[in-house]
Order: C-alpha cells, then sequence, then structure tokens
C-alpha cells in the first residue's frame, strides 16, 4: 500500500497544490517502505490526505434491486453454473 499511494497520487500531484496533509502522508509512505512506520499508519495517512482532497468516492449501500450484493452474486454464480 504505501508503495502504490506515493507511486499512483502523491508523487503525481502538482507541486502548487501541495498542502501539509500531502506532506504528511507522503513522509508516512516513504517512512513504512522503509520499515520505520507501519503500513496502516501510512494508510490512515493517505486516507487522510485522500478525504481532505475530496478523493474518496462516497460509500454506497449493499442493497441492489430488492437483495444484497452478496444474494445477487450467488444467483448469478448459480446461473452461470455448468449443467
Amino acid at each position: 500500500m504505501p508503495r502504490a499511494c506515493l507511486r499512483l497520487l502523491l508523487a503525481d500531484w502538482p507541486r502548487a497544490s501541495r498542502t501539509a496533509a500531502h506532506d504528511i502522508a507522503a513522509k508516512a509512505c516513504r517512512a513504512a517502505m522503509d520499515g520505520e512506520i507501519d503500513a496502516e499508519t501510512a494508510r490512515a495517512t493517505f486516507v487522510a490526505f485522500a478525504r481532505r482532497n475530496d478523493l474518496l468516492a462516497p460509500l454506497t449501500s449493499s442493497t441492489v434491486a430488492g437483495g444484497t450484493v452478496i444474494d445477487w452474486a450467488t444467483r448469478s454464480q448459480r446461473l452461470n453454473a455448468p449443467a
């Protein structure tokens, strides 16, 4: 996760838009890659950065057309199973 957060987003973030939250998240990701902090701590700083910049997808309900996602996945497996 730390390497992915650095490569996928933090390193490409426009320099003019970098804030303290960006700096903290980037440093935490680097520290996790160096084994100085655990990955969960780096993840938490990255999530905080993403929330501040409105980058996270909104939470959605797991209900789909009157059933849960698991119900639909189970039905799909039964329908697509070999005869």
